[in-house]
């Protein structure tokens, strides 16, 4: 098949694109393990780019010229950072959580709400566990009880998101 421009592989990819999430719940399935549920959606995107490659390679038939390469991987890579991001809402979205216990409870108080976010685990269990994150991705550093920057990668990254913040008037975040 000879494609004259490059949407119609676009449109092929974005088409394609559940099979990423179909891919993760199989892989997740198999596994079944929570602790290895990013690592399977990062070998999900691999299947599915392998899957795209050969999809119109094997059945479209098409050579994969550079500026073909260039629609299928830039569209390959917008996918994955979306998919990425809803991923992250619903497993780590703080405002979901708060939203899910109000559902299965029926209504609660904001004294509840602080208390028993996350099952009854309670705000300072997040805070904890998101921390825990950062020292274990060697982010921070606990020095003589306190918590330091231990990357320097790190410290260009909030330079890089102040500056960014500072320029499109947003605010500190996290408000």
């Amino acid at each position: 098949m000879m494609f004259e421009n490059n949407m119609y592989v676009v449109i092929y990819t974005v088409i394609l694109s559940p099979l990423i999430f179909l891919f993760h719940a199989i892989l997740c399935n198999i596994f079944n393990n929570p602790s290895l549920s990013i690592k399977l959606m990062f070998a999900s995107f691999l299947f599915y780019f392998i899957f795209i490659i050969l999809f119109f390679i094997l059945f479209l038939k098409i050579v994969i010229s550079p500026p073909i390469a260039i629609s299928i991987i830039s569209t390959y890579l917008s996918l994955c950072l979306i998919y990425i991001e809803i991923f992250s809402m619903i497993c780590r979205g703080f405002s979901i959580r708060i939203i899910t216990d109000i559902y299965k409870n029926g209504g609660l108080e904001l004294d509840n709400i602080i208390k028993g976010y996350s099952d009854g685990r309670g705000i300072g269990w997040l805070i904890k566990k998101r921390i825990d994150s950062l020292i274990k991705l060697k982010f921070l550093v606990k020095e003589d009880g306190f918590l330091k920057i231990n990357n320097q990668f790190i410290v260009g990254l909030i330079s890089l998101s102040n500056f960014y913040k500072l320029l499109i008037k947003i605010g500190k975040g996290g408000e």
